[in-house]
């Protein structure tokens, strides 16, 4: 019994590792200030990424280090794996 318990409780971190962690809002912040944020910084991370060539086409990676920099800057903090609010766009 001891046994099952400590493999479920195994499997319940690791799944945790394995989910992104959203950001926590500001203060006054709404979820459409939010997406209108996440999108600036997301734009900004775009023109500060390099331009990858693979083969015949050029591909904008994005600078991962400027979003969260940005998004840190509006005000939004850091959540716990699987919490807090992420862009419609995706997880990022």
């Amino acid at each position: 019994m001891k046994r099952i318990a400590l493999t479920i409780a195994a499997a319940i971190s690791l799944a945790a590792c394995g989910q992104p962690a959203g950001w926590t809002p500001p203060p006054g912040a709404t979820r459409q200030s939010f997406e209108r944020d996440a999108y600036e910084c997301r734009r900004d991370a775009l023109a500060g990424g390099d331009t990858i060539r693979s083969g015949s086409i050029y591909v904008k990676s994005e600078d991962w280090s400027l979003y969260r920099d940005c998004m840190r800057a509006h005000g939004y903090g850091n959540a716990a794996p699987g919490q807090g609010w992420f862009p419609s766009w995706g997880r990022g």
